[in-house]
């Protein structure tokens, strides 16, 4: 059920809702058509005084002073100049550096707080401690696990002539040659 103050909630966010509900509800209720109409007013009333209409002569002056600030400004800020480009290259480039340095740093204080080489052994050995788990679970997975074992080399042979089989499907002589000579 509809209640009053529903539709005046909706009223609000749109005095002029076209929802079949809010109709019929302002059809049968005077207080909520009353409500209505005075929110449409209102809404009328603030479109009106929102829309305005620009001068054209303001739009072309602002235009002329945009096109001649921009053709001053390129006139002013030619290309940097070759020295600044490698500046800012050498700046960025011992940015990154000491940026790695540090990160290395904070990486060697960390690993030595949490052994790294145990824990890193420990992950080894992880994924055998599971297969030893589960042919003690489920002693026929076993042969599933000898097959994936012996087809390894296999897959990986598989894996990589996909991959080039990917790269080549992608890769089209004609058109880098047509791209050459059309530049």
């Amino acid at each position: 059920m509809v209640t009053c103050s529903h539709i005046r909630k909706e009223l609000l966010l749109d005095a002029t809702s076209a929802d079949l509900e809010v109709q019929e509800h302002i059809r049968s209720c005077p207080a909520c058509a009353a409500y209505a109409r005075k929110h449409e007013q209102l809404d009328n009333a603030t479109r009106c005084e929102l829309r305005w209409e620009v001068p054209s002569d303001l739009t072309a002056n602002l235009l002329t002073m945009t096109l001649s600030q921009a053709a001053f400004a390129a006139a002013l800020s030619p290309q940097p100049k070759r020295w600044h480009v490698i500046c800012a290259y050498i700046a960025t480039t011992a940015s990154i550096l000491l940026s790695l340095l540090i990160g290395w740093q904070v990486f060697e204080l960390v690993a030595a707080q949490v052994d790294v080489q145990a824990q890193i052994t420990q992950a080894m050995a992880l994924p055998g401690q599971w297969v030893a788990q589960l042919t003690q679970s489920m002693p026929q997975s076993r042969y599933v696990v000898d097959f994936a074992m012996r087809a390894h080399t296999q897959l990986l042979w598989l894996l990589m002539a996909a991959f080039v089989w990917a790269i080549l499907d992608k890769w089209n002589p004609q058109q880098a040659i047509q791209q050459r000579q059309s530049a």
